[in-house]
């Protein structure tokens, strides 16, 4: 899902990436990986973040 989200806001021409960030629980984020940290530490384009 990480990458499918950069991919489709580059294929789509957008000029921002919008979404919103909440804590989660460290157990669950290291099992399943975290969307919002992966984004963040490699933004293909500008970044809006709300929490």
């Amino acid at each position: 899902m990480a990458t499918v989200l950069p991919q489709h806001a580059i294929d789509t021409s957008a000029n921002m990436i919008v979404m919103g960030a909440y804590g989660t629980l460290r157990l669950r984020e290291r099992l399943f990986g975290g969307v919002t940290r992966w984004i963040v530490r490699k933004p293909p384009l500008p970044l809006f973040l709300a929490r």
